[in-house]
């Protein structure tokens, strides 16, 4: 379009239109459950400590692991505002006692963390995740899946998670995953550029395969966490996707980075061609933040 204002006016009244319909469908269920999402949400600190308590004090099947992280995150990050002053005061008991009382402490501590945003985040046991799926299919919703963690420090946290997201892929529940690089390829140097791609372009190219062979076909979305690894992304997925033209796959840009729109320039640029080469399409999600 050559008219950004036009441009604009049009895409606010959409949203404005999106925003109006959500709103005439919410029912005292939906609000009793994104009344504490917003609050989450609109607070700074609400998402980043909520995904590190999850990551690092309820992840760890060891309750003395878990019990040190929680001492640390309390003591090393602000307490969002969405928890209550009783939430606070006891996170802040928890961090203290849990070390002297970790079996004791830490399963009260992810039980009441569970309570709070448990409605967010489905678990990943097989029959749990399988449940969940189909009753939000049943419902109409299309689902896309994320398996959580912190960027991976070495190959055998790498081997392990990846071997995680092909299970996911290959389940027939599954028909749509979301994947970072920091989480399957580890230890990557960007003085070493030619190695990092080779690596990351052979780790997306196993899943792809995997992917497309299922039935139907899982799609696969790449998403974005760091800067850092915008430029080698995007290389080892259109590398990976030029070897696969009839493979369909997505791809994440952080609307916050400059960068961010020349690469999508360049990815238009590019899946135009791939497209009228008989190629399939592709998908680019605008994100505010990682994903």
């Amino acid at each position: 379009m050559d008219n950004p204002e036009l441009l604009l006016e049009e895409t606010t009244e959409l949203v404005a239109q999106w925003l109006r319909t959500a709103k005439n469908i919410e029912t005292p269920a939906d609000r009793a459950s994104t009344g504490p999402l917003q609050e989450l949400i609109e607070n700074p600190t609400g998402v980043p400590f909520t995904m590190r308590f999850i990551d690092r004090v309820t992840r760890p099947d060891d309750n003395r692991v878990s019990a040190t992280q929680l001492r640390s995150l309390v003591k090393n990050s602000p307490l969002p505002q969405f928890l209550s002053p009783l939430d606070k005061l006891l996170l802040k008991l928890g961090a203290e006692v849990g070390p002297f009382l970790p079996g004791i402490v830490m399963p009260l501590a992810r039980r009441r963390m569970r309570q709070l945003v448990g409605h967010l985040i489905v678990d990943s046991e097989e029959s749990k995740l399988v449940e969940h799926l189909k009753v939000r299919r049943d419902q109409g919703f299309a689902q896309n899946v994320n398996l959580l963690g912190e960027a991976v420090l070495g190959n055998r946290e790498a081997k392990s998670r990846f071997e995680s997201i092909l299970a996911l892929i290959a389940d027939p529940a599954v028909d749509y995953v979301s994947v970072k690089l920091s989480a399957i390829v580890s230890q990557l140097n960007h003085w070493d550029w030619d190695g990092s791609l080779s690596r990351i372009k052979a780790a997306l190219s196993d899943l792809l395969d995997l992917a497309s062979a299922t039935a139907p076909p899982t799609f696969v979305n790449f998403d974005m966490e760091e800067y850092l690894d915008l430029h080698l992304t995007m290389a080892a997925f259109q590398q990976a996707l030029n070897d696969r033209p009839t493979v369909e796959a997505g791809i994440v840009l952080q609307a916050y980075l400059p960068d961010s729109f020349d690469a999508l320039k360049e990815l238009v640029h590019w899946a135009t061609e791939r497209k009228a080469s008989g190629g399939a399409d592709i998908k680019i999600r605008l994100v505010k933040g990682a994903n």
